[in-house]
């Protein structure tokens, strides 16, 4: 690593002392360590199959953001169901009223009939029976 940043000042033709060396080497160091931090955060957002990565922090605010979004799906059902029973009751209703305005259409001309509804009492209707005389053509019958 000496060598690169001697060749680096060497090259632009600058003078870095010792001291400085050595902040640029934890500089470096730090700059690693935060760029490889950040390389497993996105291969966790992006592979979350194993998790044994993790620090407890960061399953712990794992697990808040999938409570939060379990709480979002529920909500969302929950009100996706209701909408859909009050769809339900309204065609309930539409129907129901339908076939209400059709009996109420046809009521004037069920009641033009003597059978239809209150008119008919079979108790009031004369009982008509006709009688027949029929002659029997078989001859062992006949007298």
């Amino acid at each position: 690593m000496k060598q690169i940043i001697e060749r680096y000042a060497n090259a632009k033709g600058i003078s870095i002392p010792e001291a400085a060396g050595y902040d640029v080497l934890k500089e470096l160091s730090r700059m690693r360590s935060e760029t490889q931090n950040l390389e497993l955060s996105l291969i966790h957002k992006y592979k979350p199959d194993d998790l044994s990565g993790l620090r407890y922090e960061e399953l712990a605010d794992l697990e808040h953001q999938i409570e939060l979004s379990l709480t979002e799906v529920r909500a969302r059902k929950l009100t996706s169901n209701q909408l859909q029973k009050q769809a339900n009751m309204e065609n309930e209703k539409h129907r129901q009223a339908i076939t209400e305005l059709k009996l109420i259409e046809e009521q004037p001309l069920m009641n033009q009939f003597p059978f239809f509804g209150d008119d008919l009492h079979l108790g009031t209707l004369p009982f008509q029976t006709n009688t027949y005389h029929l002659q029997p053509t078989h001859p062992n019958l006949q007298h």
